[in-house]
């Protein structure tokens, strides 16, 4: 038994010689300090992070500024739309954005739901209650518009 243990604890010996080499071998021909990867690579140019989105967020008007401005700039008084369809909108609806009654707002799609404001020119959905506060716009698209 003690023969065996001692044949073990050489051939471990041995196996730490040989790694002991390894690892000298490895410092002596394997730089560490080269960059691992070469960034300007188009390889790694789909890793890269775009940039962060612009947040533009809900201003609320008032309708009745809204107009004055239109007269100060045009000259004339903006006509409350003429319902001409089977689907009037109802008296109750409001503008979400600037809160024009329902004589300057119009049916947008013909009954199915989107109405649309002769002032501010918002699309909007009566029967939509999470009216969003912020929008998310592309930042390349916004420094276009800019």
């Amino acid at each position: 038994m003690s023969s065996i243990i001692s044949i073990l604890v050489t051939y471990n010996q041995l196996l730490l010689l040989q790694i002991n080499q390894l690892l000298v071998f490895i410092v002596k021909n394997i730089p560490l300090t080269s960059a691992k990867y070469d960034i300007t690579s188009p390889k790694y140019k789909k890793f890269t992070v775009d940039k962060l989105p612009v947040i533009k967020t809900f201003e609320k008007l008032d309708y009745k500024q809204l107009l004055e401005e239109y007269i100060t700039t045009h000259g004339k008084n903006k006509k409350p739309v003429n319902p001409r369809g089977k689907n009037p909108v109802s008296p109750d609806t409001i503008c979400p954005r600037c809160g024009a009654p329902h004589i300057y707002i119009y049916d947008n799609v013909g009954g199915r739901g989107q109405f649309c404001c002769n002032v501010c020119y918002l699309h909007f959905s009566k029967n939509k209650s999470d009216f969003k506060t912020e929008t998310l716009i592309c930042p390349f698209l916004w420094t276009c518009l800019e």
